[in-house]
């Protein structure tokens, strides 16, 4: 498979490194957690990533209610915890890191539908193409 498809593969590639890249700059020139005119979730997230990194089990101890189990989805925040203990580096980096890589998944998933759609598109095109080619040859 993989050498029937270099191209589609060094595409893929290149944009999500292009994404990490430009997010990463955006990341780095506003790296604060906290909007300062309409708030956020980036607080929430980040109390829920360290509640999971210190946690001994499963589900986590809540951040906010002292005492109780974290009662809220948090698997986007497992798998970066994940990452973090895998990789080693402090929570507020492996945050910071995150939420580009989420957005280079995203645009990832865009780029390759976009990419499945089209691809028929123009094999179409290039049927019809081929037909009439056809027909004007053989049908004189």
């Amino acid at each position: 498979y993989i050498s029937n498809a270099k191209y589609k593969i060094a595409m893929t590639e290149t944009v999500f490194i292009i994404t990490f890249i430009a997010f990463l700059v955006i990341r780095f020139l506003n790296p604060d957690l906290w909007h300062p005119y309409r708030g956020g979730e980036k607080p929430m997230d980040f109390a829920y990533l360290n509640a999971i990194l210190r946690s001994t089990s499963f589900p986590p101890l809540d951040p906010w209610f002292s005492g109780y189990s974290l009662n809220y989805y948090y698997y986007g925040q497992y798998l970066v915890a994940l990452l973090t203990k895998l990789s080693g580096i402090p929570s507020h980096i492996s945050y910071n890191l995150a939420i580009p890589t989420f957005f280079s998944y995203t645009s990832v998933l865009v780029f390759s539908s976009l990419f499945s759609i089209s691809l028929p598109l123009t094999l179409i095109s290039y049927l019809k193409r081929f037909y009439t080619q056809f027909k004007r040859i053989f049908h004189k």
